[in-house]
């Protein structure tokens, strides 16, 4: 989910993004659009959900998951 601030303290309500991977083990880069109104947006804050266990279609289903993040864009 992504939430917006102009001071840091007080944020929106979450924005819940559909951010399901495919089928593949690798490398992914997934660009995820969030609308922003025309405030004036200083903070930006990222949750990001481990689903705890791998899918049954990974090389190792039932094992311990994992979430990497590298970046994070803003424009």
């Amino acid at each position: 989910s992504v939430s917006l601030s102009a001071d840091g303290v007080t944020y929106t309500e979450p924005i819940e993004m559909d951010t399901k991977l495919d089928h593949r083990v690798g490398k992914e880069i997934k660009y995820i659009e969030v609308p922003v109104t025309g405030e004036d947006i200083k903070y930006v804050k990222v949750d990001v959900h481990n689903i705890m266990q791998n899918p049954d279609w990974h090389p190792n289903p039932g094992g311990k998951s994992w979430v990497f993040v590298d970046e994070i864009m803003i424009n």
